[in-house]
């Protein structure tokens, strides 16, 4: 399995302390289940911007 490397932005991390504790948590678990195995699942991100 390929590895890779997650940054975050200034921005997003303006937006993720904007976060509920819960949304905080579903963040992290689909930055670290999706995005870090597969960075092209972006997609999963967007539906959490647009649920808050």
């Amino acid at each position: 399995m390929q590895k890779f490397e997650l940054k975050i932005t200034k921005r997003a991390v303006k937006d993720i302390r904007l976060f509920s504790a819960k949304e905080k948590q579903k963040a992290v678990k689909i930055l670290q289940n999706v995005i870090l195995k597969n960075p092209y699942e972006g997609k999963k991100l967007v539906t959490i911007q647009s649920q808050i």
